[in-house]
């Protein structure tokens, strides 16, 4: 109940209990006389009737607005999206708006460049960089006989006195054969060399001179082609041939 309302209704409670007591004052101030006090309240009897219903209705009035609050309070109805509307006063109560997180902000997305490709160039004489030596033109092989790690040629070849005029050490207490680009052949020339097409070869009297009976036969080549591991050669008319 609003306090308006309350304060009316307290308001008029007090008028009528005034009013009550100004009526019984009338009839009762007058001494005690039994046959006028029973006029008196022979006659008051229907004003008091009368202050009685009006006392009644102020009750059911009193009622009947409780009733109406007690209704309010039932149909307020909450919803976050929309305005609640309160039976009575214009009272407009806005709901308070639902909370949003801030937007969050999006990076761009960085884009890696593609790697760069290198573009091979194959050196000069038209081979794969696979046969020559690290950073460079050079292409160095040698072979080995019977399958032991003592028997290489040139090596052997150069402990017996011979020369060599493109022989390079290794480094490691041996020699190797080295080929220019400018030196591959069109074909099989010469004790030894490489062919424009990638074929590596050692004239057969060459590998004869050093070859004795317990290397079976077995001649093998060691260049960077084959990674420095040791791998068969072929026999093709007089020279012993190994093609990647």
């Amino acid at each position: 109940m609003s306090n308006a309302k309350k304060t009316s209704i307290a308001v008029i409670l007090v008028i009528l209990v005034i009013l009550l007591a100004v009526v019984l004052s009338n009839h009762f101030g007058n001494g005690c006389n039994k046959n006028n006090n029973d006029n008196k309240i022979t006659s008051i009897i229907p004003e008091t009737k009368s202050v009685t219903g009006v006392i009644d209705s102020l009750k059911k009035e009193i009622e009947i607005q409780q009733r109406i609050i007690d209704e309010c309070g039932k149909k307020i109805i909450v919803n976050r999206d929309r305005v609640i509307h309160v039976p009575g006063p214009q009272t407009t109560i806005y709901a308070p708006a639902p909370y949003a997180p801030p937007p969050t902000q999006t990076l761009p997305t960085k884009i890696t460049p593609p790697a760069e490709t290198k573009i091979y160039v194959a050196p000069q004489g038209g081979l794969d960089q696979i046969f020559y030596e690290s950073g460079s033109k050079i292409i160095l092989f040698c072979i080995r006989l019977g399958g032991s790690q003592d028997r290489h040629v040139p090596h052997l070849a150069m402990l017996n006195g011979e020369k060599f005029g493109d022989s390079r050490t290794n480094n490691q207490s041996g020699f190797n054969w080295e080929i220019a680009p400018e030196e591959l052949t069109d074909g099989f020339v010469g004790e030894y060399g490489l062919t424009k097409d990638g074929t590596f070869y050692v004239k057969r009297s060459l590998v004869d001179r050093y070859m004795v009976s317990s290397d079976n036969g077995l001649v093998e080549i060691k260049t960077t082609a084959t990674g420095w591991n040791p791998t068969q050669m072929k026999i093709s008319g007089g020279y012993y041939f190994y093609k990647k």
